[in-house]
């Protein structure tokens, strides 16, 4: 099922979390950027299993990470975890994946919910 960016639901669902940890990978058949956090008190459920599951949002694609806005994220998401920063994360929420690829973190598998944006929070 594919979502067009005018039905894809973006928001700022993650505020003041904490990154846990980021991972960049190849799965054989895309690359992949994972964060995973901790979770808010505020933090609400996603309705997507591997992201309340795990805490974590990726980002997916078959082109290049290294190229697109998956660089910049990954770099701010680093910084903000070098620093003891809280981000916001900005993701597609009515885009949940449940792929048996997105193994990472085992049960229940998937990317989870996908990754748009992330920026250092604001107090």
């Amino acid at each position: 099922m594919a979502f067009s960016q005018a039905q894809a639901a973006r928001e700022w669902i993650f505020k003041g979390v904490m990154v846990k940890d980021v991972s960049t990978y190849h799965t054989g058949s895309e690359n992949v950027l994972t964060v995973r956090f901790d979770p808010t008190p505020q933090t609400a459920s996603t309705g997507c299993v591997p992201t309340d599951a795990h805490n974590m949002v990726s980002f997916w694609t078959t082109g290049s990470l290294v190229s697109s806005s998956a660089a910049v994220w990954t770099s701010v998401l680093l910084s903000a975890q070098a620093q003891n920063l809280p981000v916001d994360i900005y993701v597609e929420a009515n885009v949940c994946n449940t792929s048996a690829r997105g193994d990472l973190y085992g049960e229940p598998k998937g990317f989870g919910v996908r990754l748009r944006g992330v920026r250092l929070a604001n107090d």
